[in-house]
C-alpha cells in the first residue's frame, strides 16, 4: 500500500518533498532576518515575508501536483 496524503492516487516524489523542506526552510529563516534587520525599510518587510511564503505555497502545490495521475481524471472513473 503507498502513501498518499493529499495527492490523488500516487505519492509524491521523495526529491520534490525535499525541494519543499529546503524552500520552506529557507524562506523561514530569511523571514525571521528581514523581520529583525533595519537593513529593510519597514514598509516593504510585509510584502518581503509574503513573497517568501507565496513562495512556499506555490512550491508545495506544484510539488503535491507531481502525484497526480492522467488517469485519475478520465470518463470511465
Amino acid at each position: 500500500m503507498t502513501k498518499t496524503i493529499i495527492s490523488v492516487s500516487a505519492p509524491t516524489p521523495k526529491w520534490a518533498t525535499w525541494v519543499f523542506r529546503i524552500v520552506f526552510f529557507i524562506t523561514t529563516g530569511l523571514s525571521f532576518w528581514v523581520a529583525g534587520t533595519n537593513l529593510v525599510p519597514e514598509a516593504i518587510k510585509v510584502e518581503i515575508m509574503l513573497a517568501f511564503k507565496s513562495l512556499d505555497i506555490i512550491v508545495w502545490g506544484l510539488g503535491k501536483s507531481l502525484g497526480v495521475k492522467k488517469d485519475d481524471f478520465t470518463a470511465e472513473n
